[in-house]
This record gives structure tokens, C-alpha cells and sequence, in this order.
């Protein structure tokens, strides 16, 4: 071999540079995807939060609009209520079956707000900070601490609140506010899965469910489908908020395309699961309650916010008894028409033409706001906040149903505390 040869032979690369080069080629694609991902994200405008759900499991009404029944999931049936939280499921649950301590006595230090409702009013008891610096403000308040008690359960629509506060009086328990949230299940529940499946609309929901014996097969299979996509939906977005996964724009975009997809399949089987109707001939009374006749679809949203209107009335006059101030809120919702300019970015989110629940509001938000101005009239301190957000361009919905993103939440937990604030001293 000549000197020559020798100089032109190659040189065997070193284990640390063959190791380098693919490592580099890896390194340079990341960048490329992070850069698009971001890029995207930035387009989109989206993010990937936890779903509001996740406390909940999956539970019927929760912040998803979610129709899996409820004795499948983290619910007991409670024998005034309809149901509360399974205390067994998890240690986390008061022994009443809600998420916070129930039953406080008078105290001279301590001012007890109650906060009753849905699953709107739990996501306003979760962010409850605001609404607590805004009670501060009370002047009489003084150096006494803020106990906030949530009676509020996904789903529940009167007369559970009003059962809420009864049983809860009858157990000893004091409070000084009452905060009820509410509207949205009431005229969207009963006729989406009450009615169609013959059971009576003032019973608790999917009341036919919670106290059957057995479950069809098919429709057991997609209940189960629902639940495993939902808790790989919340693991996935739990992953993606992790260190350091939640600095990768690559991994939240594709968290976010993700929730996209699981969530329009969830739309899906939820709609399926909402129309498989109960037969009628085979519900126990105990099951489908009195007979319920209506002649339109008008009366039937008038006698559900009347109902609705009865049970804030009590609440109103028990807390009068007891000489607590109590304040009714009337929920916004994106399907009312005009209330809220939505951008696209926001319409992604939180609209859907195909909703189920809309019908129900765009039918029976009026006889609400109609009412509302007859509790006004009876001495409730009643505010509708249906057009809450009509100066808020931004994006405050969280979901297609009726939740809220932490924005949303921050500026309804700053008007409930200026409004119990500003009512404080006004006489009855």
C-alpha cells in the first residue's frame, strides 16, 4: 500500500460521533416540530387544560354535559336528596356525600356561605378565591374568617337545592349567605332525559337509572366506552401538564388535537346514550313517579320554571326563618341568541349546532327570565346573568354545554361577591 493510499483511507469514526450525528438529526427535527407546533398552537389559539370533569369521574351532568348514569360512577342514592357523592369511593367526600364540610354551627368568628346548585356553581365554589376576596369587603365582617360550604352536585336542579337547605337546617347546620347558581338544568335535564324516557321531570335525573336493578347490554357497552375514553382523555391531559411535558408545544398540540377527536366521538355516544329511551311498560313507580301530561312543548318549559321559581321562593322564605340572606343567580349560557359576541376561536370550543341542550335553552331561558322577575317582585334578591358577558369578547366558555374557563369564572365569582356585597345591608 502506498503513502498515498494510506492518506486516502478512510478514518474509522469514533463511537462517541456515530453517536452524535443521529442524536443531532433527532435534536433538529424536535426543533422543526416544536417551532410548527407552536406555530399552530399560536393559529389556534388553543390550550390544553384538565377537564373540569376530572374531580367528578364520570359522572352524569358533569361539566361536560356528560349522560353517564350516575350509579355507575361516584354517586349514591340518598333518600331526600336523590343522590350525593359515594363517601366510600373516596375519602375526599364528606360524610354527607359533598365536597366540602356541610354542617357548621353558629359561630362568631366565622361568616358560612352555602353555595348551591349544579355543576356551574361547584366550578364556582373551586374558584371560590375571588369570590371570597370580594366578601371581604362586607363591612361588618371584621376579622371573621369565610367558611364556604358547597351543596352543590353536577346535575342537581330543583327542588334538590331546596332539599339541600332543608336537610341540611334540620342537621344543626348554620349559614349566614346563601348562593344559589342554577337555571341551566332546569329546563335542559328533564326534557333531554327525563320525559323521553317517562319518568316525572321533577325527579332528580336519570332517575330511572339511578334505581334500576340491572343495565341493558348494549347499553352497558357504551357506557363503558364512554368512561375508559374519558379517563384517557383525563390522563392524557394530565400528562401533558406534567414537568417537563408541559413546556413541549409538540406534546400539548398533540393533547390538544386529541381532546378534539375523543371529544367529538364523546359527543357521539353521549347523544346515542341520551336517545335510548326507557320502556315505559317496564319502569317500577318508584322508577318513573307520578304521570306527567303536557299539551306543548311551551307548557312544559312553564311548568318547568315554575317549578323552578317555587323552589327559590322557598329557599328564600326557609332562609328568611333563619335569618340568612339568600341570592339567586340566574346562569348564562352561549345558545341564548345575542347575549355574548363569540369569536371563532371561542365557537370552537364551547358552540355546536347539534348540542342537545340547546334547544332546551333557547325554549326555556324566557319562561325563566320571566319568572325571575316575579321572584324580583316576591323580595327575592334574584339577578339574571344571562347578559353577563355581553361586553366580553374574549373567550370565557370551557365546553359545549354550559361551563366556563377560568376567565369566565373569575369575572361571575366577582359579580355574585359584589352583588352579596352590595345587598348586604338592603332591607328584605
Amino acid at each position: 500500500m502506498t503513502v498515498a493510499d494510506r492518506t486516502t483511507q478512510r478514518v474509522p469514526l469514533s463511537r462517541r460521533k456515530r453517536l452524535f450525528f443521529p442524536l443531532l438529526v433527532v435534536i433538529f427535527v424536535y426543533g422543526i416540530l416544536e417551532i410548527v407546533s407552536a406555530a399552530v398552537l399560536w393559529v389556534e389559539g388553543g390550550r390544553v387544560e384538565s377537564p373540569v370533569v376530572s374531580r367528578y369521574g364520570p359522572i352524569a351532568g358533569g361539566p361536560q354535559g356528560n349522560p353517564l348514569p350516575n350509579h355507575l360512577a361516584v354517586l349514591s342514592l340518598h333518600p331526600y336528596l336523590g343522590y350525593v357523592y359515594d363517601r366510600d369511593s373516596n375519602a375526599g367526600f364528606s360524610d354527607h356525600g359533598f365536597t366540602s364540610e356541610t354542617v357548621y354551627p353558629q359561630m362568631d368568628d366565622a361568616l358560612i356561605v352555602g353555595i348551591f346548585g349544579g355543576s356551574v356553581a361547584d366550578q364556582l365554589f373551586v374558584k371560590r378565591q375571588t369570590l371570597e376576596n370580594e366578601l371581604e369587603k362586607i363591612p361588618e365582617l371584621g376579622q371573621k374568617a369565610i367558611l364556604f360550604v358547597n351543596l352543590a352536585i353536577g346535575g342537581f336542579k330543583q327542588p334538590q337545592q331546596l332539599m339541600a337547605l332543608t336537610y341540611m337546617l334540620s342537621l344543626g347546620g348554620h349559614f349566614d349567605v346563601v348562593i344559589n347558581v342554577d337555571g341551566f338544568n332546569e329546563v335542559t335535564l328533564p326534557v333531554n332525559e327525563n320525559l323521553p324516557n317517562h319518568v316525572f321531570p321533577f325527579f332528580p335525573r336519570q332517575w330511572q337509572q339511578l334505581t334500576m336493578n340491572t343495565v341493558d347490554p348494549n347499553y352497558a357497552v357504551l357506557i363503558g366506552k364512554i368512561a375508559l375514553l374519558q379517563r384517557v382523555q383525563a390522563k392524557v391531559a394530565y400528562l401533558s401538564s406534567t414537568f417537563p411535558l408541559r413546556y413541549s408545544a409538540t406534546v400539548r398540540l398533540a393533547a390538544l388535537l386529541f381532546r378534539r377527536g375523543s371529544e367529538a366521538r364523546l359527543s357521539r355516544w353521549r347523544l346515542v346514550l341520551q336517545h335510548t329511551h326507557g320502556d315505559e311498560k317496564g319502569l317500577r313507580y318508584a322508577q318513573r313517579g307520578p304521570n306527567y301530561v303536557t299539551s306543548s312543548d311551551d307548557q312544559t318549559f312553564r311548568d318547568l320554571a315554575e317549578m323552578w321559581a317555587q323552589g327559590s321562593l322557598q329557599m328564600k322564605r326557609l332562609c328568611d326563618a333563619n335569618g340568612i340572606r339568600y341570592f339567586h343567580f340566574l346562569q348564562p349560557n352561549q345558545y341564548l341568541v345575542g347575549m355574548k359576541p363569540m369569536s371563532e376561536e371561542e365557537r370552537r370550543v364551547a358552540y355546536r349546532e347539534d348540542q342537545p341542550y340547546r334547544s332546551g335553552v333557547i325554549g326555556g331561558y324566557p319562561f325563566l327570565q320571566e319568572k325571575g322577575k316575579e321572584l324580583s317582585a316576591h323580595g327575592v334578591r334574584f339577578f339574571d346573568l344571562t347578559q353577563i358577558f355581553a361586553s366580553h369578547p374574549e373567550p370565557v366558555y370551557g365546553d359545549s354545554c354550559c361551563h366556563f374557563n377560568d376567565h369566565g369564572l373569575e369575572i361571575l365569582n366577582t359579580f355574585i361577591g359584589e352583588t352579596v356585597v352590595s345587598g348586604w345591608q338592603q332591607k328584605e
